[in-house]
């Protein structure tokens, strides 16, 4: 009896038999009758949303295309780690921050970290919380409704555990088993980053006026087109040397962007840098410099936020294979933004400069 109670209890996987005692998650996770069990045990406890993370994560590292990673990375940003994530998992702030300032412009490594501290919470947390009920046979509640929970998973959840274990079959095929944390192959990494890396720069855009009209009509459709107008208006408002024209033009800008009773076209801004410009406005009037602060954010913004964005966008792909509708924006039609844009470029050739701004 006694020999009967101290017998070790194994569990074959994936041709393995391995002890209950010594399993690791790294050993089952190939299995996937395992698999949904373990999912499924998380389902009991509310907590499956990072199995199911740590799934679309390693899933994501072996995509193909560049599409398919600027898609599939906002997909599992807005799922799970964005502030208005419709399963969020709690990770690390540092690291919550760190994505969050990379996603726009997301590389087949952008979820490493992340992936790894979930990794480690299953590892150390979840899976020996699993294994200790299994050895139990587990509470008859909790295996109750694990058995009643393991056949009703949604069409997304059986995707996702097909999609990890197909890739291992197929990526490698003579080695079937899982090592937790590593990237693709070098191939692959090399040509994406290739790719990424044969992606225009902002500068381009001043050589380029058929870019221009793609990323204005980009801009528009994300509801942002008014920072472009203002950038284009105020870089040839402070190249301006007559004082009526500095009040004319100074005083149009100022209409459009930046009084608080023009609700619709009104710059989304901080208040700190309206009230700067109102001071400079009632002290000196309309001069050169006194867009200059709101200049250098709305540069920032479009350097930094939106041409990253647009540029591995299908406005950009199809602007590139002439296949782009401009249906917000006007297209080609004359417009005001344009005209800036055409006195602008020919005053940097004129004057022999070329970097954006």
């Amino acid at each position: 009896m006694n020999n009967k109670r101290g017998k070790k209890k194994f569990i074959k996987t994936n041709n393995m038999k391995i002890a209950l005692d010594e399993i690791e998650l790294h050993h089952v996770i190939l299995d996937k009758n395992f698999l949904i069990r373990f999912l499924s045990y998380m389902h009991v406890y509310y907590c499956n949303s990072y199995l199911s993370a740590w799934l679309e994560c390693e899933i994501y590292k072996y995509l193909r295309s560049f599409d398919q990673i600027k898609q599939r990375s906002m997909d599992i940003y807005n799922s799970y780690f964005s502030k208005l994530a419709s399963e969020p998992i709690v990770i690390p702030s540092n690291r919550a921050k760190d994505l969050t300032n990379n996603i726009h412009l997301p590389t087949l490594d952008t979820f490493i970290h992340v992936q790894t501290y979930i990794w480690n919470t299953l590892c150390n947390e979840w899976f020996p919380k699993f294994v200790s009920d299994v050895g139990k046979n587990i509470n008859k509640r909790v295996m109750k409704v694990l058995m009643s929970t393991m056949t009703k998973f949604d069409e997304k959840t059986m995707r996702l555990i097909n999609e990890f274990i197909g890739i291992y079959k197929v990526e490698y095929p003579n080695d079937f088993r899982f090592i937790p944390n590593i990237m693709p192959t070098d191939e692959i990494s090399v040509r994406l980053r290739d790719e990424m890396n044969n992606l225009p720069v902002i500068d381009d855009l001043w050589e380029d006026d058929e870019m221009m009209l793609s990323f204005r009509e980009y801009l528009y459709r994300n509801v942002s087109n008014d920072i472009l107008s203002f950038f284009m208006e105020a870089l040839n408002y402070k190249a301006m040397t007559k004082p009526q024209d500095l009040d004319m033009l100074g005083s149009y800008i100022y209409s459009c962007f930046i009084d608080e009773q023009n609700e619709f076209s009104r710059i989304s801004m901080d208040p700190q840098t309206f009230e700067t410009i109102n001071r400079a406005r009632e002290r000196n009037g309309f001069t050169p410099e006194i867009y200059d602060g709101m200049i250098e954010k709305a540069k920032i913004l479009l350097r930094d936020k939106w041409f990253p964005e647009f540029v591995i966008s299908e406005v950009y792909r199809k602007c590139r294979c002439e296949e782009l509708e401009y249906l917000f924006s006007g297209g080609r039609d004359r417009s005001r933004t344009m005209v800036n844009y055409q006195l602008y470029v020919e005053r940097m050739r004129e004057e022999g400069y070329h970097e954006f701004v």
